[in-house]
Order: structure tokens, then sequence, then C-alpha cells
């Protein structure tokens, strides 16, 4: 690949989540908000399960307990993929990332 397409991938995949202002994009928002939500999910996961296993009589009901939990996570990274722009964002970093030179040298971040 030419380095002038490696700078038009590398500047199309900045503009997806920088804008004009210098401040993330709208999209690079969104990302973080769903992102965050499922991180939630996640914990709130981790932490049902930590109080199920400490207590004798709740951790026999966890495979029925924990399937909500489960299914909130699941949908939490459904809505992410989906609404949050999971794919084309973290593709977008990995073209950024897999090009640092060229940021150092425009300085541009």
């Amino acid at each position: 690949m030419k380095e002038d397409d490696l700078n038009a991938h590398y500047e199309k995949a900045k503009a997806l989540l920088v804008g004009d202002d210098g401040q993330p994009s709208a999209m690079y928002q969104t990302y973080l908000r769903f992102r965050q939500e499922y991180t939630n999910k996640k914990k709130e996961y981790a932490d049902a399960y930590a109080n199920a296993i400490k207590d004798p009589q709740r951790l026999p009901l966890w495979p029925v307990e924990g399937k909500a939990f489960i299914d909130e996570v699941d949908q939490a990274w459904e809505k992410w993929i989906v609404m949050g722009f999971k794919n084309e964002v973290e593709r977008a970093i990995n073209i950024m990332s897999a090009n640092p030179g060229y940021a150092d040298a425009a300085g541009k971040l």
C-alpha cells in the first residue's frame, strides 16, 4: 500500500474518532457510553456471583439466578455492537495504532 493510501486511511480513521474541534466525535462518545454500559453489566454479574458463592443457600440457585445477569451482559454486548459502533470505532483505533509514525511526523495527535 502506498504512503498516500496509508495517510488517507489514517485520516479517515481519525475523523471517525475526533471531531473538528479536537474533541471525541459523537460516534466515539456513543462507543464509550455503550462500552461503559457493558462494563457495568459485567461488574454486576461478577458482584452477584461473588455474593452467591459466599452464601451456601444461594449458591445452588445461581444457575437460575445467574441466567438473568448473563442475559443482561449479552444484551449490553449486542447493543454495544449494534448501536455503539463497536466494530467501526475499534477498526479506526487499530488503523491509528498501526500508524504511529504518521501521527508523530504529522504532529496530528
